[in-house]
This record gives C-alpha cells, structure tokens and sequence, in this order.
C-alpha cells in the first residue's frame, strides 16, 4: 500500500509501483498461478498495458471511452449474447471491438477491446450510444484470449468482478480511517497510512487463527467479539480478579 500525492494522476509514473505489486504476488502464489489485473480507467494507459504484458498477467481494465472509441463501438455488428432476462430478451451482450489508440501502437501493447452493452444498468455511469436502443455501453481492454462462448462470459465475469475489492475498501475506510489525513505533512500521511494497512494485517491474522470461523465478517463485529468485551474487575484481599463471559474465555 503507497500514498500518492493529491496532484499526481495514475499513469506512466505508477508503473513501477505496479510492477513491484504484481512480483510480489507472483512470489506468493508462484509461477504455475494465473494473477488477473483488474483496474479501473486509471489504468488504460499503455506503458501500464505494455508493463502487464511483459510480467505474463492477464488484465481486465475499463476503458476511457473518448470520442473514437465511441464511434468504434457504435458500429460494431457482432454483437455475443451472454444473459437473458424471464423472457428470453437479452440483457447483457459483448462484442470485440477493432479499434487500437496510437499510444498502444508506438508502446507495442497488444490489447484486445470488448465492448459491454447491458440494459438497466444502474451501478455505473450511463452512456448511450444507439439512439433506437435503451442499452448502457462500457468497454474493457484485455489481453485474455479465446473467442468462445464461455470465454466471453468469463471476461464479463471478471468485469463485474469489482465488487469483491468494494466491502474491503469499505471497511478499512470506515473501521481503520485509512481515507483520513492527519497532518499537513505528506510523509507523516504515507507513515500513518502504512501503520493502520499493518494493523489491520495483524488484526486479520490474529483473528484467523484464533477464531477462523469470524474471518468474513467486517471489522467492527471481529472488535465486539475479539476486543470489546465486558468484564468485571474484583479484588478479593490483596488479589485481583477479571471476569469476563464463558464465551470469551477462548481468548486465554
């Protein structure tokens, strides 16, 4: 985890940022594992495209959707059917786009564009591009392979994937103020930042391995159960005694 100035950008600078993240993956979960990279439309950059490439990872990421890749879209004519709703109408359709930025052509990226068009899509931005068709249309950049069916479906799978990561965010957020900036001082931040990413660690693997069965719940129930927890505070003669509930007698 790093903290990034407020008048930086993600792009070509990050890369190396990234690069370290994914070695450090690939050296947990060694060679033989597939990593996929998912980001956001920070990520359609080409350095960063061709950086991905060359660490052997497949990536999923959103696309900027300017003007070109609109009007490359827009008259895209196979279009892979890949849900349906009760009725038999489809909902979600995918198709591969010809199109390829410059930036991708002078940094030798091989990107595959998909473009996803689904109906009453309310979790993400709006955009329509067929005025006769009430369809929200996004567009992904991958460098996954396959053209069948069951290809197509995986690569809309890992798109929509994104709201695994969201809870996570969320929690750290709101139970470890990991959005909250202290002082004025940028170093004093990025060190602040790393001690609650490393408390939040412990905190992890603490409760894992003493009470695994409360590994998927979010922090502030694991601090009722693991932290917060009543007791009474007695002294009989010159002994002190802490009692606390049978329940969390686990904890000695």
């Amino acid at each position: 985890i790093a903290l990034r100035r407020g008048d930086t950008g993600f792009g070509a600078d990050a890369v190396p940022l990234v690069v370290r993240w994914v070695q450090r993956v690939r050296h947990a979960v060694g060679p033989g594992c597939v990593i996929v990279v998912r980001i956001d439309a920070a990520g359609d950059c080409a350095a960063l495209l061709r950086a991905l490439e060359e660490q052997g990872v497949h990536y999923v990421i959103k696309a900027r959707l300017d003007w070109a890749l609109r009007s490359a879209i827009s008259r895209a004519e196979h279009w892979t059917t890949v849900d349906r709703d009760a009725d038999g109408a489809p909902t979600r359709q995918i198709a591969e786009v010809p199109f390829e930025r410059e930036s991708w052509h002078d940094a030798d990226a091989k990107v595959r564009v998909f473009a996803l068009r689904e109906r009453d899509a309310e979790h993400r931005r709006r955009v329509f591009l067929w005025a006769d068709m009430d369809w929200t249309t996004s567009a992904v950049l991958t460098n996954a392979a396959g053209e069948d069916q069951d290809a197509l479906e995986e690569i809309v799978r890992t798109y929509n994937g994104s709201a695994e990561i969201e809870p996570l965010i969320a929690d750290l957020k709101g139970a470890w103020g990991i959005g909250k900036i202290p002082t004025q001082r940028f170093c004093a931040n990025a060190a602040m930042l790393r001690i609650k990413a490393l408390a939040y660690n412990l905190f992890t693997r603490y409760v894992a391995a003493k009470k695994p069965e409360l590994a998927s719940w979010r922090t502030p129930w694991k601090r009722r159960v693991v932290i917060a927890i009543p007791g009474r505070l007695l002294q009989s003669g010159r002994q002190w005694t802490l009692r606390v509930p049978p329940a969390a007698r686990w904890l000695n």
